[in-house]
């Protein structure tokens, strides 16, 4: 229903292009996490009882590997 919604709201009112922007960075990112998390097998009743930090260090321990190995391709250090 919300895809339909999203779908009208930008063919229609093609007025609010910021917004359509916004909305369409703010879907990609809940679709990313939600990609995520199926396929990591983490469900709200793993978060409750692990709790937030080992969520957070791994999202941060992705970062840091994802950005790290950009920055060796991109220096070149790393061939693509």
């Amino acid at each position: 229903m919300f895809f339909v919604l999203a779908a009208v709201i930008n063919t229609d009112l093609l007025a609010f292009t910021s917004l359509n922007k916004a909305l369409f960075i703010l879907g990609r990112l809940g679709l990313t996490a939600t990609l995520f998390l199926i396929g990591s097998g983490i469900s709200r009743a793993t978060l409750k009882e692990v709790g937030w930090r080992p969520l957070l260090l791994g999202v941060l321990l992705w970062l840091g590997v994802g950005l790290t190995s950009l920055y060796f391709i991109r220096a070149g250090f790393i061939a693509f």
